[in-house]
Order: structure tokens, then C-alpha cells, then sequence
């Protein structure tokens, strides 16, 4: 269903696709913490600093704070309201002016830009808080995914072509200006970020009008698994609804 209301997105959050949507891009942050830093498979005491800014209900600094040191940022006191914090990991109340001293292995900034006055701006402070080495984690809509939703999900096909002629789209977080994922890759080149990873986000299981199946458990684990394979394998990434765009922060060299 569409989002018309916070209530709407605490709802989704819960459901089983929600759990669907998190379970996947937690696979992927996971995979790259295992990969880039090893040791942090071993378990024990936290591993990595982890920044999550607009962290929500804190669904996924909660689930990233079970095993790193994490810090969550968000300005709405109604997210913050419903937060998720069964493990241990720092919460602050704000905005960007509110972004913590220092650096971080790895930076989160999810569903977030698109509704920044100054998107420029707000990725240069995230990058700023980015150590040598680290990664910027951006969780980002994507438009041949919206419009796919709009004409199959919605059954809307007027509205699918409102958004490819530039209609600016509203949910509950205000107004949805999507921006490319070449525009992000772009940035990063020119800012001494490297892309590690883009995977897409939702290219399948968001495509449905009922809930049929979600209560089967072997019904949810083949839809996961084929979400998971074509997370990376294209056409279905240049159509899923989200796209997870892992940057790494290029170590300078020694002069």
C-alpha cells in the first residue's frame, strides 16, 4: 500500500514484506562489514563505528549495534517515538548540524536525500565523517522502479507517467526529489570515493497486490533467495524499487 502516513510506514515496517525489504539490505551491510574487515565475523566486543544518519525507528542501527559501536542521528521525534534499541548503541535528536566529531568505518544515509534541500551539502558532511578505508552505505529510490510500481502495483498507469515526466512525488517524509544512481556515482568519483557494491532493493515482491503466501514460510524464503540473486544481476537492479549504492573512501597515497 502507499504511504499516506506515518502510521502507514510503522504498519509496513512491521509487515512481512518490510521485514522482506530490511532482511535484504541488513544481508548486504553485513556481507560487506564480513568482507572489508574479517575479524568482524568473529563475534565478541564491537568491531567498527558505525554512523546511521536519519536512522528512523532505528531498525537498522539496532540491528548493526549488535555487533559494532554504533551512533544513530535523526531529527523527527515521532520516529524516535517507536524506536527499536534491543541493543546498546548512542541516539541522538537532530539534524545534519547534529552529526558527531570524528570519523567512522562505516556510514549510513538511507532513504534520506531525496528529501534534502542540499543534497550536495549533506553528502559532504556524511563524507567528512567517513575514515580513510570506510564506506558510505546510501539506501536511495529509484525511478524506473517507482514508475514500475505506479502502472503494475497501483494499477496507474497515468500516474507512472507523471513520474517519468518529472512529477515530484509525495509521502509522509514530505516531497520525493529522486535523483540518479549515475548522479551518486559521479559525485563519488569526484569526491575520492570508489564504488564497491550497487545492488537493487525489492525488484520483485513489491510488484504484488495481495498478500498471498507471506504466511508460508517456504513461500517468504524463495521469494527472499530470488531477490537476493538478482540483487546485482541486471535488467531486475535497473528496476527495483530501492538501490543500495556502497561507496569506499579511497586511502590517499603516502607522499
Amino acid at each position: 500500500m502507499p504511504l499516506n502516513s506515518l502510521q502507514d510506514y510503522f504498519d509496513f515496517q512491521r509487515s512481512p514484506w518490510g521485514e522482506m525489504q530490511y532482511r535484504l539490505q541488513w544481508e548486504q551491510l553485513d556481507a560487506l562489514l564480513a568482507q572489508a574487515w574479517p575479524e568482524s565475523a568473529a563475534g565478541g566486543e564491537p568491531h567498527r563505528r558505525c554512523l546511521d544518519f536519519g536512522s528512523g525507528t532505528g531498525k537498522t542501527a539496532d540491528h548493526l549495534a549488535a555487533r559494532n559501536d554504533v551512533t544513530a542521528v535523526e531529527p523527527s521525534a515521532d520516529m524516535l517515538a517507536q524506536r527499536h534499541c534491543e541493543n546498546n548503541y548512542r541516539q541522538i535528536h537532530g539534524g545534519i548540524e547534529a552529526l558527531p566529531d570524528g570519523q567512522f568505518d562505516l556510514v549510513l544515509c538511507h532513504n534520506v536525500l531525496e528529501f534534502v534541500d542540499d543534497r550536495a551539502r549533506y553528502l559532504e558532511a556524511l563524507a567528512q565523517r567517513v575514515a580513510p578505508g570506510g564506506r558510505l552505505s546510501i539506501m536511495k529510490h529509484n525511478m524506473p522502479g517507482r514508475a514500475m510500481r505506479q502502472a503494475v502495483l497501483y494499477s496507474d498507469p497515468a500516474g507512472a507517467l507523471a513520474l517519468l515526466r518529472g512529477d515530484v512525488p509525495t509521502n509522509p517524509f514530505g516531497a520525493i526529489h529522486v535523483y540518479g544512481t549515475g548522479e551518486l556515482i559521479g559525485w563519488a568519483a569526484n569526491h575520492g570515493f570508489s564504488l564497491e557494491k550497487h545492488c537493487g532493493v525489492r525488484a520483485f515482491y513489491g510488484m504484488r497486490q495481495d498478500s498471498d503466501g507471506w504466511d508460508d514460510p517456504a513461500w517468504g524464503e524463495a521469494a527472499h533467495d530470488l531477490e537476493q540473486f538478482a540483487a546485482e544481476l541486471e535488467p531486475y537492479r535497473s528496476v527495483a524499487f530501492y538501490h543500495h549504492v556502497i561507496l569506499r573512501k579511497d586511502i590517499p597515497l603516502s607522499t
